[in-house]
């Protein structure tokens, strides 16, 4: 999931990345819950496989983002594992982009089959926030970064190393280095 947002917010998606993304955000609302639910069932699993092959072939002509430079930053500094890492980090990362993306974020909404009908822009891309959380949530997977004990003394190096990746080269807006901390503190 946070592949795939990563790969239709950045600055140099087009519009086949946007659609096979959108398809994969699209597939995994409509297979991950089922699928853990009901792990036997091949049709929920090959609904997954297909997500993962379209968000490969999204962010191989694309690039991640924020939340994967993060995700890989803190995996590299705790012994978070990085896919953990993504789950917490996603809902904040979009927060952050939300209004330099809305129209994307209308197009994740959807995507997420979220009732955006007679609200505005903005409030529809909240509901793309909310959506993943909702999933999320429902996985019970944890929202904080705190409970996989990563300490607070942390954020700075997870900070400094994520702003080195080059995959901040590709994000929808300016990121001083201060608002990585900013971020990384709201998902503590």
């Amino acid at each position: 999931m946070a592949a795939a947002v990563d790969t239709i917010l950045s600055k140099f998606s087009t519009e086949l990345t946007i659609s096979s993304a959108l398809r994969a955000i699209e597939l995994l609302q409509k297979n991950l819950i089922p699928s853990i639910r009901d792990p036997k069932n091949v049709n929920y699993k090959n609904g997954l496989y297909a997500a993962s092959l379209l968000t490969g072939i999204a962010q191989s002509s694309s690039s991640l983002g924020l939340c994967f430079a993060l995700s890989l930053a803190s995996s590299n500094i705790t012994n978070l594992d990085i896919f953990q890492s993504m789950s917490i980090l996603l809902p904040h990362v979009m927060e952050y982009n939300l209004t330099s993306s809305a129209g994307k974020y209308v197009m994740i909404a959807r995507a997420l089959d979220e009732d955006i009908t007679n609200i505005s822009v903005i409030e529809a891309a909240i509901k793309a926030v909310e959506g993943i959380r909702k999933i999320f949530i429902e996985l019970k997977i944890p929202q904080r970064l705190s409970e996989y004990e990563v300490r607070k003394m942390d954020l700075p190096s997870i900070a400094n190393l994520a702003a080195s990746f080059p995959f901040l080269d590709s994000l929808p807006r300016e990121l001083p280095k201060n608002e990585i901390e900013t971020i990384l503190i709201a998902a503590f």
